[in-house]
């Protein structure tokens, strides 16, 4: 058992890593990069090394807390769950969003490792999907969770969402993000295994739309071009067992569009779109409410 935990772990998140640039340039919104011939960087040996060392390291780091944080009871009882209801989605939301932005880290790091661009993206999908079976398998052990096959899916969805931007450009319109902030719950202290990562009630997902590309040429002329619509999900009282939750929509920012150019900024600025940003918002349901800073 050890050593699968040492091997899974080299499939861990590159959060420590050094992580470079991902050449996704605005204009790959409207073109297929598999069409253009670009000249290929060689291999970095020593890049990929740190990154694999960095990844190992990273890993038996925070399985170290996990394990004290929810599987030090673990038992060797093996049970298969599939919580598909309505009660979880903020915990699948994050499967999703979690997976994905992993492998946006792994697949901007092999890139500039010198790994073709296709490939990288490819790889990156499988180290993130890895990373998700991983833990659902550690759970799958735990006395109150289980092997959610479910989550499975969001998993693998989140780590899909990576190759299909790659081989459908339409669908960088639309963008995965998070805000975060803490919960009734969090601030009382009556969360158990204390942390953020189990705050569901003060996590928010959003999916952030480049509505520019899609509104008339005579309208889109007038429209920001940093300007995006974020449609997001949350709730501030989570209860696995009967949770409600809240949808908003609001307005967003593209960090595309500030004028920095170069790949190490290139990269800061994909990444810095998995943030939703603080702006006017609305919250459809429960109730309908107008906030000047929705997050």
């Amino acid at each position: 058992m050890k050593l699968f935990r040492v091997i899974i772990s080299f499939f861990f998140i590159i959060v420590f890593s050094n992580v470079s640039a991902q050449l996704l340039p605005n204009d790959s919104l409207k073109i297929n990069l598999r069409n253009i011939n670009l000249p290929h960087p060689e291999t970095n040996y020593l890049s990929l090394s740190i990154l694999a060392a960095s990844s190992i390291t990273s890993g038996l780091l925070l399985h170290n807390y996990q394990y004290n944080s929810w599987w030090s009871n673990n038992t060797n009882n093996f049970k298969i769950i599939n919580s598909l209801n309505r009660n979880n989605w903020i915990n699948k939301a994050g499967k999703f969003y979690s997976t994905n932005l992993i492998a946006h880290f792994y697949s901007a790091s092999l890139e500039y490792s010198g790994i073709e661009y296709e490939k990288a993206t490819i790889y990156s999908a499988v180290i993130a999907f890895a990373y998700g079976l991983y833990i659902e398998s550690y759970d799958g052990f735990a006395p109150s969770y289980g092997f959610n096959a479910s989550e499975i899916v969001f998993n693998a969805f989140g780590a899909g969402y990576v190759l299909g931007q790659y081989y459908i450009p339409e669908l960088k319109n639309f963008q995965p993000r998070i805000s975060y902030y803490p919960s009734n719950a969090y601030s009382n202290n009556s969360i158990k295994n204390k942390n953020i990562f189990s705050d569901f009630g003060g996590q928010k997902y959003w999916m952030g739309i480049r509505v520019e590309n899609y509104l008339p040429d005579k309208i889109a002329d007038y429209w920001p071009s940093f300007l995006m619509v974020s449609v997001g999900m949350g709730t501030n009282n989570y209860d696995a067992n009967n949770s409600g939750y809240d949808l908003f929509v609001a307005l967003d920012i593209d960090a595309e569009a500030i004028p920095l150019y170069g790949s190490f900024w290139q990269f800061l600025k994909n990444t810095l779109n998995y943030l939703h940003f603080p702006m006017p918002g609305i919250r459809i349901t429960p109730n309908t409410a107008a906030f000047l800073l929705c997050y």
